[in-house]
């Protein structure tokens, strides 16, 4: 099978696909905590392939006008695949990101004050101790996972990652000429 990694089409599905838990708290309640656990364990990993996705679309966009082979891409997607690798991936590809930050600050949740890309990092790198928690094995299956944790560690995560992705996504394809040729 033939997968096309698309940047916008991967940001434009995360939006759609977490909007849809945005406002569930009554349902969630309902739910047991092996419900909870199902559905918190399966949306980490999903923001996890997200991530990657995108990783893939960047770097297959880079393919087409630079020079890498797909050994090179291979070893440089396992390197960047991680949301917490954010940083290093705009540092390899000596990205500016200050007109990107600007475009789509207005976008950002209200409930923090950010100032630069470094503060929408910082939210991510947060997330990490619990994200390797779930995806590592590292619970008790009786643990309750309460809905303002599911939501902080998926809703509100996905909205600052989301932005991230933008961010990244617009000043990649503003400097793809630009870009280091052997990365």
């Amino acid at each position: 099978m033939i997968i096309n990694y698309s940047s916008n089409e991967t940001i434009e599905k995360y939006t759609t696909l977490f909007n849809e838990f945005a406002d569930i708290e009554d349902e969630y309640v309902q739910l047991t905590n092996n419900r909870h656990l199902i559905d918190f364990s399966a949306g980490l990993a999903l923001t996890n392939s997200i991530h990657e996705r995108f990783v893939k679309s960047i770097f297959s966009d880079y393919a087409k006008t630079h020079t890498l082979s797909n050994t090179k891409k291979e070893k440089l997607i396992k390197l960047y695949k991680a949301p917490q690798k954010a940083d290093s991936f705009v540092i390899l590809f000596n990205l500016n990101l200050e007109e990107g930050f600007n475009l789509y600050r207005p976008d950002l949740p209200e409930e923090n004050v950010i100032t630069s890309f470094e503060n929408i990092l910082t939210i991510i790198k947060e997330q990490r101790g619990i994200r390797n928690k779930y995806m590592h094995g590292d619970f008790n299956f009786t643990d309750s996972i309460i809905y303002t944790e599911f939501h902080k560690n998926l809703i509100d995560f996905q909205k600052y990652h989301v932005i991230m992705l933008k961010i990244i996504r617009y000043s990649f394809y503003n400097s793809i000429n630009e870009l280091p040729e052997d990365l």
